[in-house]
């Protein structure tokens, strides 16, 4: 659980800074697929009959999704 907390954390800074982007840098499309590739990989690879094991591995799962698909640019400090 204490991981889970962490990942939430970073994913909700990340979406805070996010909003605070004035210049957009190009959509990067290779590094969106390479995420899902990963996801789906770890996914495969990992996936267990544990219930808390499923809810490390789905919070590291959208940890990687979420820095595959979040926008980056300039902001402001």
């Amino acid at each position: 659980m204490i991981i889970l907390g962490f990942v939430l954390i970073i994913i909700v800074n990340g979406l805070k800074n996010a909003n605070k982007i004035i210049v957009m840098a190009r959509t990067n499309y290779v590094r969106m697929i390479m995420a899902v590739i990963v996801s789906v990989m770890i996914v495969i690879l990992f996936w267990s009959q544990a219930k808390y094991a499923k809810l490390e591995l789905i919070s590291i799962i959208l940890l990687i999704l979420f820095c595959g698909f979040v926008p980056e640019g300039l902001g402001n400090a």
